[in-house]
C-alpha cells in the first residue's frame, strides 16, 4: 500500500468539514501505522462484506424514496441499476418544447429552493430536459430535498 491515499472523515458537523477542506486537505505520504490499520480493516472480510453489503441496502432504499418522488410527480425515470444516481425526465414540467433557458430556469428555481440537481453540461445529459437526481447521500438530506421538490 505504500504510495496509496487515503482518507477518512466521519462527522455531521458543518464547521468540521469547512475547517477540513479549508486547513488540513492536502495530500501526502500515508504513515506506515494507518497503512497497517487499513489493511487489517480491510483484511477482514466479514467486515468488508457487511459494509458493501449496508451500503447496497441503503442505496436501493435511497433509489426506492426517489422513485416513489417521481412516480408521484408523474414524471418518468430510468431506473437505476448498480449506480449512484437516477436520469429523470423532467420534461412535462417545461412550459413548452425543452429549450437550454427554460432547463436553467428550473435548475434555478430548485437552487432557489436549496435542492442541487444539475441539469444540461453540469451533468454531461444527453437529452435536453433530464435532470440527473443523485441519491448517495445522507438520507436526512435526501428526505428534505425529496419534500423541497
Amino acid at each position: 500500500m505504500s504510495g496509496s491515499r487515503c482518507a477518512a472523515l466521519h462527522s455531521k458537523n458543518p464547521a468540521v468539514h469547512a475547517a477540513y477542506c479549508k486547513d488540513v486537505a492536502f495530500f501526502h505520504m500515508v504513515p506506515g501505522i494507518m497503512q497497517m490499520k487499513i489493511f487489517n480493516m480491510l483484511r477482514d472480510e466479514t467486515w468488508v462484506d457487511n459494509y458493501l453489503e449496508e451500503s447496497r441496502r441503503r442505496l436501493k432504499n435511497h433509489a426506492a424514496i426517489v422513485m416513489s418522488c417521481l412516480d408521484k410527480l408523474g414524471l418518468s425515470y430510468i431506473t437505476p441499476s448498480g449506480t449512484l444516481f437516477i436520469w429523470a425526465d423532467f420534461t412535462p414540467v417545461f412550459r413548452s418544447d425543452p429549450s437550454e433557458e427554460e432547463a436553467k430556469h428550473i435548475f434555478y428555481k430548485m437552487i432557489e429552493n436549496k435542492v442541487y440537481i444539475p441539469c444540461n453540461k453540469g451533468s454531461l445529459e444527453i437529452i435536453l430536459g433530464t435532470f440527473r437526481i443523485v441519491y448517495a447521500v445522507p438520507e436526512n438530506y435526501l428526505t428534505k430535498a425529496i419534500e423541497t421538490v
